[in-house]
């Protein structure tokens, strides 16, 4: 039975390319967003990834801590 929870993950990001084709999108199992030497990391679902993005533009703006061309202290993983 593990051999089947062992491969799940590329069966789905298979159906995923084959989504993205069509769609024109990027998703993958997990989507990172934000600066790569992130201090911290918000893993979430859902609509709430796109406020975590909206926070952390805004943070970005106003000199929150940033240390990347992106940076931000703050970066959330996105799980599809």
């Amino acid at each position: 039975m593990q051999q089947y929870y062992d491969a799940l993950p590329e069966v789905v990001e298979s159906y995923m390319h084959q989504i993205n084709a069509k769609l024109g999108t990027d998703y993958k199992l997990f989507n990172y967003y934000g600066a790569p030497d992130a201090e911290r990391v918000i893993v979430a679902m859902g609509s709430f990834c796109d406020v975590a993005e909206e926070v952390i533009d805004y943070l970005n703006a106003h000199g929150e801590k940033g240390r990347s061309g992106e940076g931000s202290p703050v970066s959330p993983l996105r799980h599809r």
